[in-house]
């Protein structure tokens, strides 16, 4: 199990790296095995040359399983451990570094809000982090708090993080992040974004899980079966 999860993880953060969310040997990102052990990438290695072979595999507590010529990266004691243990549901952490969120989170922000309908119905808002050092151990307090209901978070001066119940699922969501942070940078410039309200947001959730919630068959409204499942 634990190859076909390293492959998995190899794909993702050359994806990261193909499309311009990671730079040089910078970024990482962390994966939960179905054993409950975590896989991680190495510390000071160009994810675009990544293998699988490459990567890490720990405990939850970081101590190393396997024999590697790499060590794990700061960030991820410092970060990726203690997310994964406040959230038992997250299997797949994408830390980058990508310019447009990178951009935004040098500005006096606390969050961008739902400037589309894909946003909307994606992340929805993405608060923004106080700064914290990365190379200090509290440095998972910064977002110790946003991420019992975030799945995304800017972290200030810094970058991204972003969870998932899959690692495919935090690298989308990593992509998305970058693509609204880029629109809302250009809605700035044009004069400010206008954002969707609290009721419009609502609505189009509700309207989504209309389309999405399976219509009763014409037999079950008559046999009454559906109601007892």
């Amino acid at each position: 199990m634990n190859s076909d999860a390293r492959e998995r993880l190899a794909t993702a953060a050359r994806k990261c790296y193909e499309r311009g969310l990671i730079f040089a040997k910078n970024g990482n990102l962390t994966l939960r095995t179905d054993e409950g052990n975590i896989l991680t990438i190495p510390m000071g290695i160009c994810l675009g040359n990544l293998s699988p072979g490459d990567i890490i595999l720990t405990n939850i507590e970081g101590k190393i399983l396997e024999q590697s010529r790499y060590l794990p990266s700061i960030e991820f004691y410092n970060l990726h451990l203690p997310v994964l243990s406040a959230r038992q549901d997250i299997m797949g952490i994408v830390h980058t570094h990508s310019p447009s969120i990178i951009a935004l989170s040098t500005l006096k922000i606390s969050s961008i809000g739902p400037i589309s309908t894909e946003m909307a119905l994606g992340p929805g808002t993405i608060p923004v982090a106080e700064y914290h050092n990365p190379f200090e151990p509290d440095f998972f307090k910064s977002i110790q708090d946003l991420i019992l209901n975030y799945d995304s978070i800017i972290l200030k001066n810094h970058g991204l993080i972003a969870v998932g119940k899959t690692i495919e699922d935090a690298y989308y969501l990593a992509e998305l992040s970058e693509n609204y942070a880029y629109i809302y940078i250009l809605a700035l410039k044009a004069g400010g974004p206008d954002l969707l309200s609290t009721y419009q947001v609502q609505s189009l959730i509700k309207s989504k899980e209309k389309i999405l919630t399976p219509k009763k068959h014409e037999t079950c409204q008559q046999c009454g079966m559906c109601e007892k499942r």
